[in-house]
């Protein structure tokens, strides 16, 4: 899926074309991209605490992973893992709306989240 782009964390958070055929395999993929953007994260100057915006497009792999972590984890029945997901993505950017998927490229809602 992201051969040859491993250390661009918004290769390991687009939305595959189609499901892909392991949940599992999704959360590696998502869990992958979550650490790679907290890496890229720290590497700009970020220490842990702070607001990290959507409306910054460098920030959006990094959501999108985290957001997909926490829907992934919630299928498999990872559910506190869900919820510390949710919750980290509200206090990164309070603005997410709760429960609404953020957009991908291509997606008719365009860059809102």
């Amino acid at each position: 899926l992201v051969e040859g782009f491993e250390s661009y964390e918004e290769a390991t958070a687009t939305q595959p074309p189609s499901p892909l055929p392991d949940e599992v395999e999704a959360y590696a993929c998502y869990r992958v991209g979550y650490h790679r953007g907290l890496d890229g994260l720290r590497h700009a100057g970020w220490r842990g605490s702070g607001y990290v915006r959507w409306s910054e497009p460098s920030n959006r792999g990094f959501l999108r992973s985290l957001e997909g972590l926490g829907r992934v984890a919630a299928s498999i029945g990872e559910l506190d893992e869900a919820e510390r997901c949710s919750v980290f993505l509200r206090q990164l950017d309070p603005s997410l709306q709760q429960g609404k998927a953020l957009s991908y490229p291509g997606a008719s809602s365009g860059e809102s989240g």
